[in-house]
């Protein structure tokens, strides 16, 4: 997800920092949370919360990557299905790989944060939203010309709730 994280040994420091409390930075390399995440733009990521909720925004080890997906479900004690919200599969992922979770957006100079009771409601709005598209998407593969029709009907709301989280608000 970043270039300071490239290297194993600044990987594991950046994660031993984080483990202490420490807010990190890492910088979003694929589209695959397009458009909430864009390419290029940083994320802080603080530390992990103790409860998850499906919905939830996590940042989790895979293999030397770290990546930050969208919980989509819980199927057990510790275990989610995980996706970026552009992605068309759903993976799973245990608790034990989730390092942290995204606080804030750094972007164009502005500081859009990911906390508090407006974004945790919007975070649900866009779990439903994407959840629900997803749906749509499995419904429709015998019928290649409704997926186009299904992204068209939830791109807009996605986006007008888009438009409400990254509203700068200061520093984390």
């Amino acid at each position: 997800m970043t270039s300071a994280t490239d290297n194993p040994m600044a990987r594991k420091l950046w994660l031993e920092r984080l483990a202490r409390g420490h807010p990190g930075r890492l910088q979003v390399r694929s589209g695959s949370m397009a458009p909430l995440l864009q390419p290029g733009e940083e994320i802080v990521v603080g530390p992990a919360p103790r409860l998850f909720l499906p919905g939830d925004l996590v940042v989790f080890c895979q293999g030397e990557r770290l990546i930050c997906h969208r919980l989509m479900l819980a199927y057990g004690p510790g275990r989610y299905l995980q996706k970026g919200d552009q992605n068309r599969e759903w993976e799973r992922l245990q608790t034990e790989a989730i390092v942290g979770r995204p606080i804030a957006i750094h972007a164009g100079g502005e500081i859009y944060r990911l906390c508090g009771a407006a974004f945790r409601l919007r975070n649900f709005l866009l779990w439903l939203l994407v959840g629900l598209r997803d749906l749509f998407r499995l419904l429709c593969r015998p019928l290649p010309r409704l997926i186009w029709s299904c992204e068209r009907l939830f791109s807009r709301p996605i986006l007008g709730i888009i438009r409400h989280v990254r509203k700068p608000g200061g520093s984390p």
